[in-house]
């Protein structure tokens, strides 16, 4: 009938739509996470090798759920498919869904702050990546924060890290650096201990 043509035509029309704003948010992205220096390929490596080292990665993003998930899962990030919409949902509601998903759309900067409050109350070390305004919140409550230097001025300020060169592929060298001072201060301090 002319009324379900009518419709299958609207239906179509709104999946091209949905389908060009995931291309969209695919490019916002992949410009964010690189900084305009990082490749698909390099996004990928970095994401599979902190997955690798145990690292668990969560995206936390003002988007759509959907069109993130999408995007999370061609940089194979693993549990992708686990998305929720934070949009209208409590704080507490926004704490509860925490452990439950990897992708979260929709967030609000307070909601990005319990987020993060959420997963050190479950015992994560959470480090937290960001670049703008939205973010300083759940920057200042990570356990590490790091920015990039094309982001806002605040983000920049209150974050431990800065990535001058804004590439993202160089987390493996900053953690596995981290963890290298860490595993000294406990060598050294268990020598410390033995001397006294």
């Amino acid at each position: 009938s002319a009324t379900s043509a009518s419709k299958m035509s609207i239906l179509s029309k709104e999946i091209d739509m949905q389908k060009e704003k995931i291309r969209q948010l695919a490019a916002e992205w992949k410009a964010f996470a690189s900084g305009g220096s990082l490749s698909e390929d390099d996004a990928i490596k970095t994401f599979e090798w902190l997955q690798s080292s145990k690292v668990g990665i969560k995206v936390i993003s003002g988007d759509n759920a959907q069109a993130v998930s999408t995007i999370a899962k061609s940089a194979h990030i693993k549990d992708a498919d686990k998305y929720v919409s934070l949009d209208g949902k409590t704080l507490d509601e926004t704490y509860e869904c925490a452990m439950k998903y990897t992708v979260f759309g929709r967030v609000s900067p307070e909601q990005k702050e319990i987020l993060v409050k959420a997963f050190k109350n479950q015992g994560k070390t959470v480090g937290m990546t960001g670049d703008g305004v939205n973010d300083i919140l759940a920057l200042k409550r990570a356990d590490c924060s790091i920015a990039v230097a094309s982001g806002s001025d605040a983000a920049r300020n209150v974050s431990h890290i800065v990535l001058l060169d804004n590439d993202f592929s160089h987390l493996p060298e900053v953690i596995a650096e981290g963890r290298r001072v860490v595993n000294n201060l406990q060598r050294t301090s268990s020598v410390f201990l033995v001397k006294t």
